[in-house]
Formats: structure tokens, sequence, C-alpha cells
């Protein structure tokens, strides 16, 4: 729970994979807000971080890895999405990961955080922490939290995040992992995005994401299944092949006979 509260003062070999043969739906996913597929240096501000065909690779060390998405100016005073494939690397459980922050310049008190803690995916939007009971992290965790699937270390998932003013919808491979209701003002106007990291008020950079980041969309609006679905296809080509060397892994063993 301490742990909890210094962020504060996938699933999924039980989800359904991916599958780039299910049926096609047509769905309109143009109008994106942003893309960066993160396959190449695209001229973002960057520290410590690599590029390949697997995406941006955030490398952990005494040097902060980051990329930093700035002047977005995306207003999400009603409705937004953020999706992307990940994999994380990090090999302790205790140690939280950030995956990406969000900071509204005009009002510091407003950060859209999501991390990963315990191998389970959970974030502060604005003064809701989404680990807590009733959304207050003087309550400590909630069952929610606990009960939630954790993640396999080294395996790609595809996360897609709607936030809308008073709901938060967290999908994993396409399908519902969490839902948020009765949120206290979501709204946050999109100016800067950290992803890999935490940049506090100090300028500070904590909560180390170790891993890989891939396809970044961002939408103005919320997605529905299918809009999720179809866009988690867009590159699924080139993720399965990782996913598949990562399932075979599991069945090599040494010195067999």
């Amino acid at each position: 729970m301490y742990r909890f509260l210094f962020l504060s003062v996938l699933f999924l070999s039980s989800c359904k994979e991916i599958n780039s043969n299910d049926e096609q739906v047509n769905v309109d996913l143009n109008n994106k807000s942003y893309y960066a597929s993160f396959t190449k240096d695209e001229g973002l501000q960057k520290n410590n971080v690599e590029y390949s065909e697997k995406g941006a690779s955030f490398l952990y060390s005494e040097k902060p890895s980051y990329l930093l998405l700035d002047s977005l100016k995306i207003n999400k005073n009603n409705e937004i999405n953020i999706s992307f494939w990940f994999q994380f690397t990090g090999d302790d459980p205790k140690n939280e990961q950030m995956l990406f922050s969000i900071c509204d310049s005009v009002k510091s008190n407003k950060n859209i955080n999501f991390w990963i803690a315990g191998r389970r995916l959970t974030a502060k939007i604005n003064s809701n922490n989404l680990w807590a009971k009733e959304y207050n992290y003087e309550k400590g965790g909630s069952r929610m939290y606990y009960d939630l699937f954790q993640l396999e270390l080294g395996k790609f998932y595809f996360l897609s995040i709607n936030i809308t003013e008073d709901k938060a919808e967290v999908f994993i491979n396409s399908e519902l992992y969490v839902s948020y209701k009765e949120l206290k003002d979501a709204s946050i106007n999109m100016d800067q995005m950290y992803l890999g990291t935490f940049h506090d008020v100090n300028d500070d950079f904590k909560y180390q994401f170790q891993g890989y980041i891939r396809n970044l969309t961002i939408y103005n609006k919320t997605l529905n299944n299918k809009e999720i679905k179809t866009l988690s296809q867009e590159a699924y080509q080139e993720i399965f092949p990782y996913n598949d060397a990562f399932e075979l892994s599991k069945f090599k063993t040494e010195n067999f006979e």
C-alpha cells in the first residue's frame, strides 16, 4: 500500500488472443488526433530510448528512459481513447512501471497516470486513485484491484483506454479488463505525455518502465468494441511473431533427453 501512496501524495492467458483471421469489421478509424509507430525515430524528444521493429525500447538504467510528446493540445473535456501495444520486461513485480503520464500545463493538479504494479495495470486520473477503495488512497487497495488478472512478463498486449468525464474503461487484447464508474472530474487538456516514466514537480524521473511500446494512437473520442478490435489488428501481423516466440519459449527444456 505504501508504494501506492508515493504515486498518489494481462491479462491474459485466460483472455482471448487477438486473431488477424477474425472477421474484419467495417469501422471508421480515421481522424486520429495523434499516431506514431515508434519503429523509427519520428523526431520526438527522447532520452535513453532505442527504436526497432519491436517499437520504442525503454532501457532500464540509472539514466532515465522516456519519450516526450509535447504540445499535444488535445482537449479532453468530454472523451478520449489512448491505444498502443506494449511488452514489459522488468522482472520485479514490486517495482511500479509507468506506461504513460499525461500533464495539463494549465492546471498542474490534473494528470493521468497509467502504470504496472504487481503485474496488474492500474492508474490515477486526477484525484481518482483507481487502485484504491472508493478511489481514495487513504482507504487502501480495493478488492477490484487485487482481483485483476496479472499480466505475463515478456508478452505483447494491446492496451486501449476510454476515458470520459466520469468513467474509464480499460481493454486488453480487445476485451474489457476493468471498468471504473462514478469518477470525479476526469477531464484534462492533454498538453504533455511522457511515455515510460513519471516526471514529478521536482524534475525527477520515477517509476521507470522497462520494455517496449509500439503503435500509439490517440483519438479525441472513445472507441467501441469493434473499433478497438479493428485498431488492434492494424499491427497484429508485426506483433504476432514476438508473441509466438514467447509462447514457444515456455516449452523449452534444457538437457532434454
